[in-house]
């Protein structure tokens, strides 16, 4: 059957089929083909399709990149929302048209949604709770009357944008969302600033790195696994430009921008502007919550040429610290020595005294955490580590 004359129903995983791969399910689910800069519909196809579903004619359909959902499909989805493409409804993602991104301050209406998990069911604003605990001096539990009426409230103007912004244009294409350009908005937030709160609480010596938890649950539905969890560097954290926001263009935050109370940390990934922010935890250690660790939210150090595989950043940074000589600061290894060896970056080489010795990318460090192929590899920063561990 010619996939353009098609007129059913739509499937009910669309989005599902979207965020695995999103240029397959344009064909699987509208017959569309984009031309070789991954925009408009090549020769038409799925073009029929697509506009009888939406209603309407496609205006400007040579621009529209593969792999986005026409809002129209989906814009009941999003109450408060206006005009956004939704990228997926598991969890809900959607973009803001560049078009729609003139204004000074963007519209809560069209500021765009990016989530991780599920969001929480009507949050109270009465009765949340944020705690700051961790290397402090005195652990707070706050609501959101106690900051207003313990700290200074300020408006400011401040752009958030998703680390993902761009996506679309990968080449080759990168799994997740599909964003183009609608990522980033600049809303007017209302709050408290977070230096602040955290110089109230009193920030100990030994802290290196906030770690933040909001109240969304995972996808899994696993209760007490956290769909992200990030942070950022006690110096970025003490900012004044940082808020614990709770309110956006004058008015509550909407629910999907983190009602009641969100961090906004601008200038940073928007990930660590954690949204339903319940706690914010300091630590002695660069924080190794989810999404924090590996290669997210980061680039390669060096080139890397296409159909190359990327090592873990921290193998890179290991490798450096091996040929260099001890660093100021110890470099963890997120991998077990199983999959090192599996991805051809490590081999054991020998058992010592206490530790197991490993090649990594050309050179022998100690494994810390004991023997085993489920160890972690770490690197030292001690200087008197033996001469035959460092070369």
């Amino acid at each position: 059957m010619d996939r353009n004359s098609r007129r059913g129903p739509l499937p009910a995983d669309l989005f599902t089929r979207y965020d695995d791969d999103p240029v397959r399910a344009d064909w699987e689910v509208f017959g569309r083909r984009a031309h070789g800069d991954r925009r408009g519909f090549l020769r038409g196809a799925g073009l029929a399709t697509m506009g009888a579903l939406v209603g309407a004619a496609i205006p400007f359909h040579r621009h529209m990149p593969a792999g986005l959902i026409p809002v129209a499909l989906a814009e009941e989805m999003i109450a408060g929302k206006d005009g956004l493409t939704l990228l997926n409804d598991r969890p809900l993602n959607a973009e803001t048209p560049p078009h729609l991104l003139d204004d000074e301050v963007t519209p809560t209406a069209r500021h765009f949604i990016r989530n991780n998990g599920i969001p929480p069911e009507d949050p109270d604003m009465a009765d949340w709770r944020v705690f700051i605990d961790g290397l402090v001096d005195r652990p707070m539990t706050l609501s959101i009357a106690d900051l207003r009426a313990q700290f200074e409230v300020v408006r400011q103007n401040l752009v958030i944008e998703c680390g993902g912004n761009g996506r679309a244009f990968f080449e080759p294409p990168a799994k997740g969302n599909q964003w183009t350009y609608g990522a980033v908005a600049c809303a007017r937030w209302t709050g408290m600033r977070l230096a602040n709160v955290l110089g109230d609480a009193g920030v100990k010596d030994g802290a290196v790195y906030t770690a933040h938890v909001g109240a969304d649950e995972h996808l899994s539905g696993k209760p007490g696994k956290l769909p992200i969890s990030r942070g950022v560097p006690i110096a970025k954290a003490l900012d004044p430009a940082n808020l614990i926001a709770f309110e956006m263009n004058g008015a509550p935050l909407h629910p999907m921008n983190g009602a009641p109370l969100r961090l906004v940390v601008p200038g940073w990934p928007g990930s660590c502007s954690q949204k339903w922010l319940t706690q914010i935890t300091l630590r002695d250690q660069v924080h190794d919550g989810p999404k924090m660790t590996g290669t997210a939210y980061r680039v390669p150090a060096y080139p890397v040429a296409l159909g190359q595989k990327v090592l873990d950043i921290a193998c890179e940074q290991a490798a450096h610290w091996c040929h260099q000589g001890p660093q100021s600061v110890a470099v963890s290894v997120n991998l077990s020595v199983q999959q090192l060896r599996q991805e051809g970056f490590a081999e054991r080489v020998r058992h010592g005294e206490g530790a197991d010795v490993v090649a990594l990318v050309g050179c022998e460090v100690p494994l810390r955490d004991g023997a085993g192929d489920d160890a972690v590899l770490h690197v030292a920063q001690e200087a008197d580590e033996p001469d035959d561990a460092r070369h």
